[in-house]
């Protein structure tokens, strides 16, 4: 296995290396990177790069409300990244579909600030985007409804357990068939 290390140790007998390169090496170590060939380390390290632009680009802009940063997948392919966006099908919408003003809502509430909204999850290389928002819905409208702190409902039951409702597991599913699911299983 060629790993990042050995790239690094190479890299600096042979040459200075580039700040992006450095950053790359440090982004490697803190998620623990190691790829077979030089050809696959410089594809990882230029879909890296192109990361790091969008994320430099996004948190210069004053106007933007949040901040972008690295993560594990940072350096994937769209191709990789697709297979964890779980959703299956086409959505099913009903009633009413209201569009995006920008104009102030009256009485808003910022449900993140009043502690109603549960801490950032990670669903791992499972394409289960569907458990983790249905579950994460759930947990704050009871928390808004009951005045408490948001529970921590089980992904991996509607992973493992809804598939009777239209769900298939890390292979895709949606959030309106799991709380179908939910509302007779609890």
């Amino acid at each position: 296995m060629f790993n990042t290390f050995a790239i690094a140790a190479f890299a600096g007998v042979a040459s200075a290396i580039s700040t992006t390169e450095f950053e790359y090496l440090q982004y490697c170590a803190e998620y623990g990177k190691s790829y077979s060939t030089v050809a696959e380390f410089n594809m990882r390290m230029d879909l890296f790069t192109a990361r790091d632009a969008i994320i430099n680009e996004h948190n210069a802009d004053d106007t933007k409300t949040s901040t972008m940063g690295h993560n594990f997948l940072s350096d994937w392919t769209p191709a990789e990244q697709a297979k964890l966006r779980g959703l299956i099908g086409e959505p099913v919408t009903t009633g009413e579909v209201f569009r995006a003003t920008n104009e102030p809502v009256a009485n808003a509430v910022n449900w993140v600030t009043a502690g109603k909204v549960g801490a950032v999850k990670d669903q791992g290389q499972c394409g289960s985007c569907w458990a983790f928002s249905a579950t994460g819905s759930v947990e704050s409208a009871l928390a808004i409804a009951n005045n408490t702190t948001p529970g921590n409902y089980s992904e991996q039951q509607l992973v493992s357990c809804s598939s009777a409702y239209g769900n298939q597991g890390c292979n895709g599913g949606w959030y309106y068939w799991a709380w179908d699911y939910m509302k007779v299983n609890g």
